[in-house]
């Protein structure tokens, strides 16, 4: 981090990358973390003792997050229970290991709420207005125009309804069913081809839109493509030894190493610059996804004859499947 960010800017920064780590652990779980944790893992190889009265060798961990414990009995895997690890000279006894547990447990709920209430100040100073999360602006105009005048109200007696005649039959009309239907999304030239099919069709005009969204260009400093494992092995074994986080770069970058992902290409220089200080050598800014614009066709109040005409252009919709539009937060 630069030491002259102001804490919007640094919130900035770290938020996305805090995003995509939660949501990438949301999809694949612990194993993407796997090397990045054993970069930092200062108990493996170490003499540690387990709140359980057992001892032996931090052996690292495996990727569903499993703890190894080299013992005099063989390789034992501790994966559940209240656990707590420390080294020999610093074991407690039994009584306070339980009392240490509950307040690292208390100082992690505690961070939790620190970093939660920081990203809704962000929020709601606006902080945050460049990734495109913003509170709705309450001017004063438009409290003004929320306000009631109780003084120039009055109350409407309704009309009485006309009595229909004897044995007259009265017809009960019912409103038409309509639902909303939202389509996956789609890039600029397939929205361009269905926006023609859905203009020489029979839906009114009205009836439909095409709803862009912008998905945010991200780059990674990147260690890559090796001409094999072994080289990337070579190189991980360098940045542990010089205590640099990195994971896997993913996609048409393997074999590689990602050193850090950034929103934007000068954060991305500037992390590379610090790691070229730090005698890494050989990487490079490489742009992992452009920006881009997708959209989506969106029906708002789709009739059952308007979804009949649907079904005439699912060649122009080339597999994008037609869902109910997600409920509004």
């Amino acid at each position: 981090m630069d030491a002259r960010w102001t804490a919007p800017q640094a919130l900035a920064q770290l938020l996305p990358r805090l995003v995509d780590d939660v949501l990438l652990f949301a999809q694949q779980g612990f194993a993407p973390f796997q090397d990045r944790f054993a970069a930092r893992d200062v108990l493996r190889g170490q003499r540690v003792h387990l709140s359980d009265g057992s001892s032996g060798e931090a052996a690292g961990v495996l990727p569903d997050g499993t703890l190894q414990l080299r013992t005099d009995a063989g390789l034992r895997s501790v994966i559940s229970g209240d656990v707590s690890v420390r080294p020999i000279h610093m074991a407690l006894p039994p009584a306070a290991v339980q009392s240490r547990g509950t307040a690292v447990m208390l100082r992690f709920a505690l961070l939790v709420l620190l970093v939660a209430n920081a990203g809704y100040l962000a929020w709601t100073q606006g902080w945050m207005a460049t990734m495109g999360w913003t509170p709705e602006e309450q001017s004063e105009p438009y409290r003004l125009k929320q306000q009631v005048r109780p003084d120039v109200l009055s109350i409407a007696q309704p009309e009485a309804a006309p009595t229909p005649a004897p044995n007259e039959p009265v017809e009960e009309i019912l409103p038409e069913e309509t639902i909303c239907l939202q389509s996956e999304s789609m890039d600029e030239a397939q929205s361009k081809k269905l926006q023609r099919a859905l203009q020489s069709s029979n839906l009114p005009s009205g009836s439909w839109a095409m709803v862009p969204s912008s998905i945010a260009g991200r780059w990674m400093v990147y260690l890559g493509k090796f001409p094999n494992e072994m080289s990337m092995e070579k190189r991980r074994a360098e940045l542990r030894n010089r205590k640099i986080g990195y994971d896997r770069a993913g996609g048409n970058l393997e074999p590689g190493l990602s050193l850090g992902r950034f929103s934007s290409e000068e954060a991305a220089t500037r992390e590379l610059s610090h790691m070229l200080n730090q005698g890494v050598r050989g990487a490079r800014v490489v742009q992992e996804r452009a920006p881009q614009t997708l959209y989506v066709l969106r029906l708002p109040q789709a009739t059952v004859a308007q979804r009949n005409v649907l079904q005439t252009l699912q060649s122009a919709l080339e597999g994008k499947a037609l869902r109910a539009c997600p409920a509004a937060p």
